[in-house]
């Protein structure tokens, strides 16, 4: 099931009232969740090395702080040393 699907399904769960009162709607958007984690596991188990390693860096990439600048300098004498 494509990840975008389980966020499909979650949005319409909220429109269905009948949720609210037999209390289901929490289990069913755990199952949700879990469901898409292990979606997300098994895509990436099917990685190779190289695109592990590609969206490790994308990850960190996302993690930086983007008001922390360098000249170009700076950037060029590191990679020369």
């Amino acid at each position: 099931m494509d990840i975008d699907l389980i966020d499909v399904l979650r949005s319409k769960l909220k429109e269905l009232p009948v949720l609210d009162k037999t209390g289901k709607r929490e289990e069913i958007e755990q199952f949700l969740n879990g469901f898409k984690e292990l979606t997300r596991k098994e895509a990436f188990d099917l990685l190779d090395e190289e695109e592990k390693l590609d969206y490790g860096l994308l990850l960190s990439m996302r993690e930086v702080d983007r008001t922390n600048f360098v000249s170009k300098e700076e950037v060029f004498k590191v990679l020369n040393a």
